[in-house]
C-alpha cells in the first residue's frame, strides 16, 4: 500500500479536473472547484488522502494535487479558483509558491470541524498569508450544521458550502427545506453566499432556488472534466423575485432611508453583492442604506473612490478587476467587480448606487442594478429626499472650522462660526463676542438680527456672558413671557424671541460668548443645545488654534534680529499693499546702511548687530501707521508707504535718512519709486533698485526718485 501511495507522488500520476460553481439566479460562472483524480487506480483522491495519512506522506500527496492543479493555467474570464487543502499542507512553503502562482482568484475550503485540536486561531493563523494576498475562504461541509456555522462566525468566510448530503431530495423534505433557507438567511447576514453541492435533479435545483441559495454545483451542470466544462441549462424559468419583489418593499416603504434599505437589501439577498447607496447632503455623499460590509467609508467628497467619481461625472462606471484601479478603495477583500450607477430624482442628480461583486458582474445582474436605480429614483421623488441632520451638519461645519484655524485667516474663521450656529441651530441670526482688553467685543454678527446685537451695550454684554460663567449654556425657554437678563428687553424690542448663549473657555480663562438668535419664537430642547455646545467648544478651539498659527506666521515672517519682516514677507506684502492703498499710490523705498562691512570689520558683529537694530528703531519712529519697513538683506531695507505722489514719496525718503543720521551717525543710501498706472510689480522694483545704484555710484549719502513711468 505504501509504494501505491509513493507511485501517486511521481509527476503526471496525479490529474487535475475542474467542476463549475453556477449562479442560480442566471446560469453564469462564479468560479471552477479544483478536484484531483488518480487514473488507473479505482480510487478518489480522499481514499488516498487517508491511506498517505497512515505512512506519514498526507502532506506529499497533497503537494502532488497542488502540481498537477497549477498546470490548467488561467480559467476564463478570470473566475474564481475553489481549493480543498489542508491547513498543514497551506503552511508549507511549497504550498505556498504553488498557489502563489495560480493566475486567477483563489477561494480556500475549510472542512467544517477540521484543525477541532488546534482551534480556529491556528487555522486563521495558516490561512493569513494567503487572505493577505487576496484569497477568500469558504466553510465546507455545511450538512455539519453547528461546526459549520461556529466555523463561519470564527472565520467570517465568503462562502459557505452545503453538502450533497443536505441537498440530496431536498424538494420532499420539508424539515431540510427549513434548514436551508435559515442557512442561506445566516450567509447573507455574515456576508457568505451559500453554495450547494452535489445538485443532480432539476427538482432540487429548483428547492434550492427557492429557499434563496445563491450558487451551486453538480451533475445536473456539469460534471468534473479537464479543463474548463461549460455548464448546462437546467432549463429552468428564472424566478421574478429578482426584477419584481423589489417592488412591494419599496411601495411599503415610509421614507427615503425605508426604500433605500428595501433596495440595497434586494440586492443582497441576490448572492455575492456587496451594495450600497450614497446621497447628497452638505458637500459630502453620505451612506444612506448598505449590506454585507462589516465597515464602510462615508462622508466621500466628489473626488474619492469609484462613488465620487460618478457623482461628480453624473456618468454610470464599470470596473473589471476593480482592485487595480487606482479609483478603487477597498472596504471589503476578494471584489472582483465595481459597479457605481448615478442616482436621479425628477431628472436632478441625488447620489449613487455602488455594487461590489465578489465574482464577476454578467449583464444580467447590469440590468437589474439599473432597473433598481430607477425604480428607487420614482420611489424618492414621491416620498422626498432626507434632510442633513444636525449632527451631519456639525460635522460638516467643524471640518471647515479646523480648515480656517489651520489658515490662520481671523474673519474668515468668525464667519464660518457664525455661519454654522445658524445652520445647526436652525436661527436665523448669531454674533460672536470675543475678550478683548478685558472686556467683551462683538466681533462678527450674521443675519437680520445682526444690527441689533452688534448694538449690544457693554453692560448687556457682561450680563449675557455672566450667563455661561459657569460653565453652563442658557437659552429661552419657546414662550413669550417671562424675564431675562438685564437690557433683554431692548433686544426683544428689535425683534428677538428666542437666544441661546454658549460660552467659549479655554485653559487659561473665558475667550467670550457664542449668541445664537432668532426672530421667531424656537423651543430648544437639551438635545439640540448638547449640539451647540459641541460647536462652541470645536470654535474655541479653532480660535485659540488660529491665535497659535497666526503667531507662528508672524514669527517666521519676521527677520529674527530686528524683528521686522523678511525678505520674503516683503516680497509676498507687496502685491497686498499694491491692491489696498484705496486711491494712493504705493511707494516702494530701497534702503543701504552706507559702509556697513567697516562697522562689522573693525568693532565687531556684535557692534554691527546693534546699529542694524538701532537703524530699524530710528525707520519705524518717522514711518506712519500703514507704513512698513522690512530687512531685506543683511544691511539692506525696504519700505512699503502709501504717498499722494513723488515729491510725498521723496520727502520720506529723506526724513528716513536724517532720523538715521541723527540717532546713530550713520548715513544712508535710499532709492525710490512710486507706483504709476501701467507699472508692474517687477517693474516697481527695478525702478526703485534702478534709483539706489545711481545714489551709491555718485557718492552715497543720497536720497534719489526714479522718474514714474507715464
Amino acid at each position: 500500500m505504501r509504494a501505491n501511495v509513493e507511485r501517486l507522488l511521481v509527476d503526471g500520476a496525479v490529474m487535475a479536473v475542474t467542476q463549475p460553481v453556477v449562479s442560480l439566479s442566471d446560469g453564469s460562472v462564479l468560479g471552477y472547484e479544483l478536484l484531483a483524480r488518480m487514473p488507473g487506480t479505482g480510487r478518489g483522491p480522499e481514499h488516498w488522502l487517508r491511506r498517505a495519512s497512515t505512512f506519514g506522506l498526507r502532506d506529499d500527496l497533497e503537494l502532488a494535487c497542488l502540481r498537477a492543479l497549477s498546470t490548467l493555467g488561467p480559467p476564463p474570464a478570470g473566475r474564481a479558483l475553489f481549493l480543498n487543502a489542508s491547513a498543514a499542507t497551506l503552511r508549507l512553503p511549497e504550498a505556498r509558491a504553488l498557489l502563489a502562482a495560480v493566475p486567477a482568484p483563489l477561494v480556500l475550503e475549510v472542512p467544517a470541524g477540521s484543525d477541532e485540536a488546534e482551534g480556529a486561531s491556528a487555522l486563521r493563523a495558516a490561512l493569513e498569508p494567503y487572505v493577505a494576498d487576496g484569497a477568500r475562504l469558504a466553510v465546507d461541509d455545511g450538512g455539519s450544521v453547528y461546526a459549520s456555522l461556529e466555523l463561519v462566525v470564527e472565520l467570517r468566510p465568503g462562502f459557505l458550502k452545503l453538502s450533497p448530503r443536505a441537498v440530496r431530495g431536498l424538494q420532499d423534505d420539508p424539515g431540510r427545506q427549513a434548514l436551508v433557507r435559515a442557512l442561506a438567511a445566516f450567509g447573507r447576514e455574515v456576508g457568505a453566499a451559500v453554495v450547494a453541492e452535489g445538485v443532480e435533479t432539476l427538482a432540487e435545483h429548483e428547492a434550492l432556488r427557492a429557499a434563496d441559495v445563491a450558487y451551486a454545483q453538480g451533475y445536473l451542470y456539469a460534471r468534473p472534466a479537464p479543463g474548463w466544462p461549460t455548464p448546462r441549462s437546467p432549463g429552468a424559468v428564472p424566478r421574478p423575485r429578482r426584477g419584481g419583489q423589489v417592488l412591494p418593499s419599496l411601495a411599503g416603504a415610509g421614507d427615503a432611508s425605508a426604500a433605500c434599505a428595501a433596495v440595497v437589501h434586494h440586492l443582497f439577498r441576490r448572492g455575492g453583492l456587496l451594495p450600497s447607496i450614497y446621497l447628497m447632503r452638505g458637500g459630502r455623499l453620505r451612506c444612506e442604506a448598505a449590506r454585507g460590509y462589516w465597515q464602510i467609508f462615508d462622508g466621500m467628497p466628489v473626488d474619492a473612490g469609484v462613488i465620487g467619481r460618478t457623482y461628480a461625472t453624473g456618468e454610470r462606471t464599470l470596473l473589471r478587476g476593480a482592485t487595480a484601479s487606482e479609483d478603487y478603495l477597498e472596504a471589503a477583500p476578494g471584489v472582483v467587480d465595481e459597479l457605481c450607477v448615478p442616482l436621479r430624482v425628477g431628472g436632478r442628480l441625488v447620489g449613487v448606487l455602488n455594487v461590489e461583486a465578489t465574482e464577476r458582474l454578467s449583464g444580467a445582474v447590469e440590468r437589474e442594478v439599473d432597473a433598481c436605480v430607477a425604480l428607487l429614483g420614482e420611489r424618492l421623488e414621491e416620498l422626498g429626499l432626507p434632510e442633513e441632520r444636525p449632527a451631519q451638519k456639525l460635522g460638516r461645519h467643524a471640518a471647515g472650522l479646523a480648515e480656517l484655524a489651520g489658515r490662520g485667516t481671523e474673519p474668515d474663521l468668525h464667519e464660518a462660526a457664525l455661519a454654522a450656529a445658524v445652520e445647526v441651530s436652525g436661527m436665523d441670526s448669531a454674533a460672536l463676542c470675543l475678550v478683548q482688553d478685558g472686556r467683551l467685543v462683538v466681533r462678527a454678527a450674521h443675519g437680520p438680527l445682526a444690527p441689533a446685537l452688534r448694538g449690544l451695550a457693554p453692560a448687556q454684554l457682561e450680563s449675557m456672558a455672566h450667563w455661561t460663567s459657569a460653565g453652563t449654556s442658557s437659552y429661552t425657554t419657546g414662550t413669550a413671557s417671562g424675564v431675562g437678563f438685564v437690557g433683554h428687553e431692548e433686544l426683544r424690542t428689535q425683534g428677538l424671541s428666542s437666544l441661546v448663549l454658549l460660552g467659549l473657555a479655554s485653559p487659561h480663562g473665558t475667550l467670550g460668548v457664542l449668541v445664537v438668535a432668532a426672530r421667531a419664537t424656537v423651543g430648544v430642547d437639551t438635545e439640540h443645545v448638547s449640539l451647540l455646545e459641541l460647536l462652541a467648544a470645536e470654535v474655541s478651539a479653532c480660535l485659540r488654534v488660529g491665535v497659535g498659527v497666526r503667531a507662528l506666521r508672524d514669527k517666521a515672517d519676521r527677520d529674527a534680529l530686528t524683528g521686522l519682516g523678511h525678505h520674503g514677507a516683503f516680497h509676498a506684502h507687496l502685491p497686498r499693499a499694491r491692491a489696498h492703498a484705496e486711491g494712493a499710490r504705493l511707494a516702494v523705498l530701497y534702503v543701504d546702511l552706507d559702509r556697513f562691512k567697516a562697522v562689522n570689520d573693525t568693532h565687531g558683529h556684535a557692534e554691527g548687530d546693534r546699529l542694524l537694530v538701532a537703524v530699524a528703531g530710528a525707520m519705524q519712529r518717522v514711518l506712519r501707521g500703514r507704513d512698513l519697513v522690512f530687512r531685506i538683506g543683511g544691511d539692506e531695507f525696504a519700505v512699503l508707504a502709501e504717498v499722494g505722489g513723488d515729491d510725498e514719496a521723496l520727502a520720506l525718503g529723506t526724513r528716513l535718512r536724517q532720523a538715521v543720521l541723527d540717532d546713530t551717525g550713520t548715513s544712508l543710501s535710499l532709492g525710490v519709486a512710486v507706483a504709476g498706472p501701467g507699472d508692474s510689480d517687477t517693474s516697481l522694483l527695478a525702478r526703485a533698485d534702478e534709483a539706489l545704484y545711481l545714489v551709491k555710484r555718485d557718492g552715497r549719502g543720497d536720497v534719489r526718485l526714479a522718474r514714474t513711468p507715464a
